[in-house]
């Protein structure tokens, strides 16, 4: 064991007042708390704590160690602590590409959540429909709405949608319903998206 772990096995065993209390409370043997104290009282040369008999005190010596140990140990976890914080930052560049109309309708919340979330990423999207070239253009990632398989790309499919042809009661009641593909040329087109394509096209 390190020099930290044994003050750390110290501090504890003083503040649980007892081996057997300070063993249960690390889940360790008896002697092994017994061994490593007398193992730092060697290493310092001096008594730590008065352990005889139905005598339990923490000389004046161990008191010192105590309020030593207990800053070396609070300095070891925070650094601890913060190197582990340090290795799961995410940071550096990504640079995406988005649908234009799906990402606008459903995913614009999340990504600026993510940018939110983790300052410290460059991170630039760009939406648009267009096909790209993620290597030569440098996108990380890309979502798109395709039906056709993207061949030689890493792909995850996030989730499916249908295409439908729909009418409001209103509208049906006012102009009839098609019966033909032919006769939809003789109604009114709502489209989707901002694309100006509002003629059928088939």
């Amino acid at each position: 064991m390190g020099q930290i772990e044994d003050l750390r096995l110290f501090v504890k065993t003083v503040e649980a007042g007892g081996i057997a209390r300070a063993a249960e409370e690390l889940g360790i043997a008896k002697s092994a708390v017994s061994r490593r104290l007398a193992q730092l009282e060697d290493r310092y040369d001096v008594r730590l704590i008065d352990r005889q008999p139905r005598v339990w005190e923490v000389t004046t010596a161990g008191q010192e160690l105590y309020q030593r140990a207990l800053s070396m140990v609070a300095d070891a976890d925070e650094f601890d602590a913060d190197f582990v914080r340090a290795g799961h930052i995410l940071k550096g560049p990504l640079s995406a590409t988005v649908a234009r109309e799906f990402g606008l309708s459903f995913l614009k919340d999340a990504l600026f959540q993510f940018a939110v979330d983790h300052p410290q990423i460059d991170f630039v999207v760009d939406f648009d429909d267009r096909t790209v070239d993620l290597v030569s253009e440098n996108y990380d990632l890309a979502v798109r709405v395709t039906a056709s398989d993207l061949k030689g790309l890493n792909c995850l499919r996030i989730g499916t949608t249908r295409h439908g042809l729909f009418a409001s009661s209103t509208y049906a009641a006012a102009n009839g319903l098609p019966e033909t593909v032919d006769q939809l040329t003789d109604h009114s087109l709502l489209h989707y998206g901002s694309a100006r394509r509002a003629t059928w096209d088939f």
